[in-house]
């Protein structure tokens, strides 16, 4: 590495990014982020940092015990990013992806199905929303009936599945890179 190249400071990136007054106005890419059932905190924080950070249009919690919204843990991981995403609990996941599925969106359920693709090689249409599942449990069928289609990620290793919130990761910076929209 040359010398005059450094990590930027917070004035820095403050300088080349959106302010925070007009943050809230500026477009978003059109992807939903539907988490069924998540009972992680820590989880639920890194998808709303992650969430956040892709400038996604919204982030569905749908959990059926407790707002884990509210957790302090949630807070602590999100970092306060929270305050810049659009963020909506409720407790029936089927009733949002039906909305969703009624506003345009195509509705991918992250699991290994045996009908399922490759994450990479879905075709996206303008207007996406990705539904990801509890992290012991995956999607129930039932959820998994309600989506158009399921997307997975490929593994080479002995493992059989990812955390949620790497492969949340995994999804979302695709689907950004491929929409390409803002």
């Amino acid at each position: 590495m040359k010398n005059n190249d450094y990590q930027l400071s917070k004035q820095e990136l403050r300088e080349i990014k959106a302010n925070r007054e007009n943050f809230h106005s500026l477009p978003k890419h059109p992807i939903i982020c539907v988490l069924d059932n998540l009972s992680n905190a820590y989880n639920i924080g890194v998808i709303i940092r992650l969430c956040e950070a892709f400038k996604i249009e919204k982030l569905y919690v749908c959990n059926k015990t407790r707002n884990l919204l509210l957790s302090k843990k949630v807070k602590k991981t999100a970092l306060g990013t929270q305050k810049w995403l659009d963020i909506e609990h409720t407790t029936d996941t089927k009733k949002i992806i039906n909305d969703l599925r009624n506003d345009g969106y195509t509705i991918i359920a992250v699991e290994l199905t045996k009908k399922a693709r490759q994450y990479n090689c879905i075709p996206l249409n303008a207007k996406v929303a990705y539904v990801f599942g509890n992290e012991n449990y995956g999607l129930s069928q039932e959820v998994i009936n309600c989506c158009d289609m399921a997307a997975f990620i490929p593994m080479y290793g002995m493992g059989n599945s990812l955390n949620v919130s790497t492969a949340a990761g995994i999804i979302i910076a695709d689907a950004v890179l491929r929409l390409n929209c803002i």
